[in-house]
């Protein structure tokens, strides 16, 4: 069997600050009438500064990385208002 012992205690040691940016880009369109249209387009990440999130604090495993920041991601998006 196996015995895991944590190293430091929990809550106790904090690795380093997450940086995130995220921009949106919108245009509203008028469709005539009462018609719009919104497109967007949302860029999440974008620096990708790849930072850890979590960490393992067990003597086996110490600090390997659990959880990391996820890389770029864009979406675009309509909405048809009417």
């Amino acid at each position: 069997t196996s015995i895991f012992v944590n190293v430091a205690r929990p809550g106790s040691l904090w690795g380093d600050r997450l940086n995130q940016i995220d921009v949106r880009l919108a245009k509203v369109l008028n469709l005539g009438g009462s018609a719009t249209l919104r497109a967007s387009l949302d860029i999440h990440n974008l620096m990708n500064g790849n930072s850890v999130s979590r960490e393992r604090y067990t003597l086996a495993n110490y600090l390997q990385p659990l959880g990391l920041q996820p890389g770029r991601m864009a979406k675009l998006s309509f909405q048809l208002n009417f």
